[in-house]
């Protein structure tokens, strides 16, 4: 199992990408780190894929989604982002700001 050595802000960031993201993906299933939630009482897994945010400093994070959303969700394009800053404030992002991300 995966350690993610990192203390993620209590917040995320939605970007919106220009094409469906495929959380099933084949070359993606190697990077997903899945999280049971069974001794919680939870059925679902949470998929944490690590990257980086290219144009904010390199920013180390993670892309993620419970197995649920990842196979239901309305807007396949849109992912959400957790990093151990709050992104936003950090970066001063607004909404429509470009957010490089590349998969680790």
């Amino acid at each position: 199992a995966h350690k993610t050595g990192m203390a993620v802000f209590p917040g995320s960031l939605n970007v919106a990408l220009d094409r469906a993201f495929d959380w099933s993906a084949a070359e993606l299933q190697p990077l997903i780190v899945p999280f049971a939630r069974e001794e919680y009482g939870g059925e679902r897994d949470i998929l944490l894929v690590p990257c980086t945010l290219r144009n904010l400093r390199a920013q180390p994070a993670f892309l993620w989604t419970t197995t649920t959303a990842a196979n239901g969700r309305e807007d396949p394009w849109v992912v959400e982002i957790i990093a151990p800053v709050g992104l936003r404030e950090t970066f001063r992002l607004r909404d429509g700001d470009e957010v490089e991300i590349a998969l680790l």
